[in-house]
């Protein structure tokens, strides 16, 4: 949502506000794919991943445990971060990208 608010002298623009969720993954898909892998990568996913590795020999290494499913485990902690936003790193993005701006010749 956007919303236009009064300007302050000393603060710096553009600016983000807030956000609900950060954008989707590079490459994954457009938005039905997004979705889809979303849904499959689920926390659910990631109690199973750890039911598995809890139940296993205490004695073996982790990438032993999880075998072929540590990949997943892996993309399994990028997609849980979808609806993580960080508003303070997304302004700080914006005002390097003024900055750019800046420099760059016209």
């Amino acid at each position: 949502m956007e919303a236009l608010l009064p300007v302050e002298p000393a603060r710096r623009y553009p600016m983000c506000t807030g956000s609900r969720r950060s954008v989707p993954l590079e490459g994954c898909g457009g938005p039905w794919a997004f979705m889809e892998q979303r849904q499959h990568y689920s926390p659910l996913r990631l109690f199973e991943l750890l039911a598995e590795l809890l139940e296993a020999d205490p004695d073996r290494r982790v990438r032993e445990v999880l075998g072929d499913r540590y990949e997943e485990l892996e993309e399994l902690c990028r997609w849980l971060q979808v609806d993580r936003f960080d508003r303070r790193a997304a302004n700080r993005r914006l005002a390097e990208g003024m900055i750019d701006r800046a420099r760059s010749p016209a």
